[in-house]
């Protein structure tokens, strides 16, 4: 549920990354400064990894929302950010989140169930 190693390592960089064009996006349109600070928010708690499936997802949402006020953009780009953004939404948020630490991984042991060393 929580990959380490490399592909832990991937889903930062995915997070990052959806993190850094959703506030592109909102940078680059006529939003009010107090729209800009909850953006600036919810890009640090999508970075560390906070509510990730579930900040990815408005993610998703924001992107596809700004076509209807974001005149210059394409899109292909618009389409690849939420594209990017669903990816993190379905992926989860990888062993090097806030989420992985605060939810961990479980092993459900159901009674008369034989305990063995491999998980």
């Amino acid at each position: 549920m929580f990959p380490a190693g490399v592909p832990g390592v991937a889903l930062l960089f995915l997070r990052i990354g959806v993190a850094a064009t959703i506030f592109a996006t909102g940078w680059n349109s006529p939003v009010p400064e107090p729209v800009l600070l909850v953006l600036v928010l919810y890009c640090v708690f999508l970075c560390l990894g906070i509510f990730t499936p579930l900040l990815a997802t408005l993610g998703c949402v924001f992107e596809l929302a700004s076509t209807g006020f974001m005149n210059n953009h394409s899109i292909v780009a618009v389409l690849s950010s939420s594209l990017d953004a669903a990816a993190v939404a379905m992926l989860g948020p990888g062993a090097y989140s806030l989420d992985a630490r605060r939810f961990g991984h479980r092993v459900i042991r159901f009674p008369g169930e034989e305990t063995s060393n491999r998980h």
